[in-house]
Formats: C-alpha cells, sequence, structure tokens
C-alpha cells in the first residue's frame, strides 16, 4: 500500500498547524504532570491521539496507522537509564 504524505493538511490556517502537532506532547505532559497517570497509560493516550491526527487530518490509511502504532508501541516497554542495574566499573 502506498500513500503520499501531505506536509501542508491546515494550509492556510494560521497557529492551527502548531497547536494540532503539539497535542500529544501535551497530552502526554498533562496527563504525567496534571493527573498523575503512570506512565506506560500515558504514552498509550498519547500514541492514540497521535494516531487520530495522523488519520484525521493528515488522511493516512487506517492500516498504516496501525503499522505505525505497532512499531512505536513497544517504545514505552523499554527499560530507562535509571532503571537499567549498574555494570561494576574497575577504578
Amino acid at each position: 500500500m502506498t500513500w503520499t504524505q501531505n506536509y501542508a493538511p491546515l494550509e492556510g490556517r494560521i497557529g492551527l498547524p502548531a497547536i494540532v502537532a503539539a497535542l500529544p506532547v501535551v497530552t502526554l505532559l498533562a496527563l504525567l504532570a496534571g493527573w498523575n497517570v503512570r506512565a506506560h497509560l500515558a504514552a498509550l493516550a498519547r500514541l492514540l491521539v497521535a494516531a487520530a491526527i495522523a488519520i484525521g487530518v493528515n488522511g493516512m490509511p487506517v492500516k498504516l496507522a496501525l503499522a505505525a502504532a505497532g512499531v512505536l508501541l513497544p517504545d514505552g516497554s523499554w527499560p530507562t537509564r535509571k532503571e537499567l542495574k549498574p555494570t561494576s566499573v574497575v577504578h
């Protein structure tokens, strides 16, 4: 399946593209800081918002949006550096 991305789906509307592009990040930060939602659930909500924008605003086919989500979904399941156990260092 091929799909050509429209790089200016909200052309002619000043400020609206920036607001729409910021929605996934704002969603993530609001859930983490404002409502104290667990990180993996906030990341899932961010993914759903981003997918809705890709499908609704950019016209991305649902099948491709699901494929992209499948690639990004494991992103929140990997441990961060703080969660990794430190290795022994020889001085």
